[in-house]
């Protein structure tokens, strides 16, 4: 997506030489995606910085003052809801969709939360799928509550244990993910990689080993 501001290679190997075209063709749409993948890698690491630091503070926090976990799990939200509007605009240029669009794009996403299609075959948009949210109240009110659930674990595990604890627990979520996905009523499921389950149990393995190490200690 941020291919059009990364440099591209015009002549791979110099000039001259007239060497196969296809190669020269082939090795210059690779750059760019190469560049591609390895920026977005060093957005992902930096994007680990803030989350990381969120823990550490509430850790810190909850250890030396007795707070509820839905209240400060409230006021996180609070915050969260404040910084996703500024965060919309790159979020939107990432996505490709012009920054104009994003009050009817919202809005249009709440009519869906509602099940109202705005994309149908009465109404078509070129370019974009139709709309089938009927059956989106419910699944997006299932992602919002297992999503709570989720953040008052998050914050249980900060209290009574560790960021430490909290982040080798996260470690988990990758072959886990992997395995829910390989669910044949899942839409787009994939099958399970024997890789998969090796790093499911080695991040199991580990997790065990620093328990017994730490209750030992």
């Amino acid at each position: 997506r941020f291919n059009h501001l990364l440099p591209s290679v015009d002549d791979v190997g110099g000039g001259g030489g007239g060497g196969d075209d296809g190669a020269r063709v082939a090795a210059r749409a690779a750059v760019p995606l190469m560049q591609s993948e390895g920026l977005w890698s060093v957005i992902t690491i930096f994007a680990c910085i803030p989350s990381t630091l969120s823990s550490v503070y509430k850790e810190r926090a909850l250890g030396e003052v007795d707070l509820d976990v839905v209240y400060l799990n409230g006021w996180v939200s609070v915050f969260q809801i404040l910084l996703c509007v500024p965060m919309a605009v790159p979020s939107a240029s990432a996505q490709q969709i012009p920054i104009l669009d994003l009050p009817a794009n919202t809005l249009e996403g709440w009519r869906c939360y509602m099940g109202v299609d705005t994309v149908t075959k009465h109404n078509p948009v070129p370019g974009k799928p139709l709309d089938h949210c009927e059956s989106a109240p419910l699944y997006v009110t299932l992602y919002i509550v297992f999503n709570l659930a989720y953040n008052v674990l998050v914050i249980l595990v900060l209290k009574y244990s560790s960021a430490m604890m909290l982040a080798m627990l996260s470690t988990i979520l990758v072959p886990m993910s992997n395995v829910a996905f390989s669910l044949r009523f899942i839409p787009g499921h994939q099958p399970l990689r024997p890789s998969d389950l090796m790093g499911l149990l080695i991040i199991m393995l580990g997790l065990v080993m620093y328990r017994f190490y730490e209750s030992v200690g």
